[in-house]
């Protein structure tokens, strides 16, 4: 292949990783739009939310102030997953890993307003992708994204972020019971639904319509 036909493949792959970055945008976009208007339904249609009892809570001391340290392993997580991602050899995969996240959003937008359940701490820090106060609690966010963040990368290609990953998913887990941000049922549904997103999205056929718009 000539200097020519090379540059006019590498321009088309080009256009072809915007178009797919573009549906994938659309996508998280959306779900910050459906999760707006289901956590205001919430708010709106159960202003007097039970607040059910958690084991957990009880065996756990309650610190507040862990919940500061649930937003920065989420920080932690996002930044090693995007030193993954951005590696030369994944930069085909960003498309695909922002429309994971954003359907992983959509579904749980859902299915909080399925079981509106009261914050377990007034004060707890719980905001959406559009940086709005989200009164859903169940599935938790935090739970599904860092089992995204840990599932997502390949343990061939990056074996410690890849461990780095799991230690700091079972470490969110922990805090977020320790914070009060999410009740323990929050948690197993926000794995769960993690889980469910990532192996239907490479392994199951729910998603094949698609696939072939965000594949580069």
């Amino acid at each position: 292949m000539d200097d020519m036909s090379k540059r006019q493949a590498e321009a088309f792959e080009w256009r072809h990783w915007l178009r797919a970055l573009a549906v994938a945008t659309s996508i998280m976009l959306l779900s910050g739009v459906v999760e707006t208007i289901t956590s205001n339904a919430i708010q709106s249609l159960y202003p007097d939310r039970p607040r059910p009892p958690d084991l957990l809570f009880q065996l756990l001391p309650h610190l507040a102030w862990t919940q500061f340290v649930v937003e920065a392993i989420y920080i932690g997580g996002a930044v090693l997953l995007g030193v993954y991602a951005f590696r030369r050899r994944h930069w085909r995969e960003i498309p695909e890993i922002i429309a994971i996240f954003g359907l992983m959003e959509l579904f749980r937008a859902v299915i909080m307003l399925l079981t509106p359940l009261a914050a377990p701490y007034d004060a707890a820090t719980h905001f959406n992708v559009g940086g709005i106060r989200n009164w859903g609690e169940f599935p938790s966010g935090h739970a599904a994204t860092m089992l995204l963040f840990y599932l997502i990368v390949a343990k061939d290609d990056a074996p410690a972020i890849k461990k780095a990953l799991l230690v700091m998913l079972i470490a969110e887990c922990f805090v977020l019971l320790t914070s009060h941000s999410h009740y323990s049922i929050d948690i197993v549904g926000g794995l769960l639904l993690g889980y469910f997103v990532y192996f239907e999205y490479f392994r199951g056929r729910m998603f094949n319509w698609l696939k072939p718009l965000l594949k580069v």
